[in-house]
């Protein structure tokens, strides 16, 4: 069994720009990277006793390690081959840590592949040996299969066979990894996602593999520290002791910041901003804390959204510009649902389950309210009780909503009686123009008839007077 993974955590992580030409050695690149992952963790390099490498990386433990001013290993390895060894180097750098070899371990992994050597070159002019490394070429190069994507595709095609998979499959893939790359500030292809269509579209390198379907080359580095977490198995009890300041207390306070606690005073701080670690002696301050708790739920006891988990791990994290964040099972949610996980089980912020220096006297003083909502969480029912509460709060704001829309529509019923009246008047107005309309055209055409009829009797009246006026 993995009895390490519960233990230990990736507490930092370091990366530099990935490029076509970085400039530098990956001896200053796997340097920087190792660095950024300590800064990440709040851990000077110098607290650093463990290396985890795999053989693909040229940059040794040793170089680096004195690069960084680390004065001892108590745990060094690497791991064979490429690839999937990268997480063999995670793997036993979390075993190192849990089984006390080293307190923080590095991973790094750094490289010129694109601007030194190219690894999807091929062994195209490797020299030939009965060495067992050498040797094992022979099952490829004979025929003709002598670059990486070349030897990945003879497995793919092998793939595609046995699963009935297509190379859309492969191409969703690839654009999930283009995806996460192009979120990456330090990423060479940064807010340049593809879809599976550039997939689809882009050039074979060997069937049934495209040029999308292959690695990047680039220059780069990155690294990982690896720490140590506390687990608390099921009956397990568990005593911290130590002198006076040396953080017992601040073990509890994570418990109870996790769990949702908002008072900064019960929390013995002047404000939020006090649980960030601020730094010490060869400790850099950090730019954020972060709790995780996992709660085993074997017998489905959580809420009815997550009773199928076994498992449920609560996450809250703070930020130095005063943002804040909640997770269960990494995912974000409000501070509402982290509270809802621990009504009716006795745990909480605010529960009798987490009992610091001073809460027995404030417990055995606490007044019938007080002692009331102690024993109702001891009895299970405060979930219920908060749900109720809940339910008759939104009972009366539908209530108070009913009673506004009654008032709107008198409002508006109001309103309709005026209107009602005012579009009588329309009504008769737009009747009494329809009839001034009918008037005017008739008393028109009755002037029409009127002043053609005297048109005519003075034309005839000239005509009479003209012929007169000629016999004379």
């Amino acid at each position: 069994m993995l009895n390490f993974a519960r233990q230990t955590a990736i507490a930092g992580i370091g990366a530099t720009e990935f490029s076509k030409d970085s400039g530098r050695t990956p001896m200053q690149l796997a340097t920087e990277a190792c660095l950024a992952a300590c800064a990440d963790a709040g851990v000077d390099p110098s607290q650093v006793n463990g290396i985890v490498t795999f053989s693909a990386e040229k940059n040794t433990d040793i170089e680096v390690a004195r690069n960084l001013g680390i004065p001892e290993l108590t745990h060094f390895s690497n791991i064979p081959h490429g690839g999937g060894a990268a997480c063999g180097v995670v793997a036993q750098a979390a075993m190192a840590v849990w089984s006390g070899a080293a307190e923080y371990v590095l991973c790094y992994r750094a490289f010129n592949e694109r601007s030194w050597h190219r690894f999807g070159g091929g062994v195209q002019g490797a020299h030939g040996s009965p060495e067992a490394f050498d040797v094992s070429f022979s099952w490829t190069s004979p025929f003709g299969l002598l670059t990486p994507a070349q030897w990945v595709a003879m497995f793919a095609t092998r793939y595609l066979h046995e699963y009935g998979a297509t190379t859309e499959d492969f191409g969703r893939v690839a654009v999930a990894d283009r995806r996460h790359a192009a979120n990456n500030p330090a990423a060479f292809f940064y807010e340049r996602p593809i879809t599976l269509e550039d997939h689809q579209a882009s050039r074979w390198i060997t069937e049934p593999l495209r040029l999308l379907d292959c690695c990047q080359e680039s220059d780069g580095g990155q690294a990982l520290l690896d720490d140590f977490d506390m687990h608390i198995s099921r009956g397990e009890r568990i005593g911290i002791v130590g002198p006076n300041g040396c953080g017992k207390s601040n073990i509890v306070d994570a418990i109870k910041w996790v769990m949702g606690e908002q008072s900064v005073k019960q929390l013995r701080g002047k404000s939020m901003e006090d649980v960030i670690f601020s730094g010490s002696n060869g400790k850099p301050p950090s730019n954020m804390a972060e709790v995780s708790l996992i709660l085993a739920n074997e017998n489905g006891t959580a809420p009815e959204e997550l009773k199928d988990f076994t498992e449920i791990m609560l996450t809250r994290r703070l930020y130095r510009s005063g943002e804040s964040n909640y997770f269960i099972n990494k995912q974000p949610c409000r501070l509402k649902d982290i509270h809802n996980v621990f009504m009716g089980s006795g745990m909480g912020s605010k529960s009798y389950a987490v009992i610091q220096q001073g809460n027995i006297g404030r417990i055995t003083d606490a007044g019938p309210e007080e002692r009331r909502v102690l024993i109702e969480e001891a009895a299970g029912i405060t979930r219920y009780k908060s749900r109720k509460k809940e339910a008759l709060s939104k009972v009366g704001a539908t209530n108070q909503n009913i009673l506004r829309v009654a008032d709107i529509i008198a409002e508006i019923n109001r309103q309709m009686t005026g209107l009602k009246r005012q579009a009588r008047k329309a009504e008769r107005y737009k009747r009494y123009q329809g009839r001034v309309r009918e008037l005017d055209i008739y008393l028109t055409l009755h002037y029409y008839d009127e002043y053609t009829r005297k048109i005519d009797d003075a034309d005839a009246l000239l005509k009479g007077l003209t012929d007169t006026d000629i016999e004379h």
